[in-house]
């Protein structure tokens, strides 16, 4: 890419992936390009970041996490 930009490919992926987008086909396969790389990487980031924000909704319920806990 002759204007690239250090991050423009990771912001790119990561805001695709948080609105619901697919990986850009030019991602996948292990691309040299560092654009698709970066892309590649937030992809990926945010899609770790919705899963953990799903299964923490799933942890607790509406009023906040109700553990027990042994106490010594």
């Amino acid at each position: 890419m002759s204007n690239y930009i250090p991050g423009e490919g990771y912001d790119r992926g990561f805001k695709t992936r948080m609105n619901g987008g697919q990986m850009a086909s030019q991602a996948v396969g292990g691309s040299s390009d560092p654009y698709w790389q970066e892309y590649a990487t937030g992809w990926r980031d945010a899609d770790i970041k919705i899963i953990k924000e799903a299964r923490q909704k799933h942890e607790c319920d509406s009023s906040g996490c109700n553990k027990n806990f042994i106490q010594d």
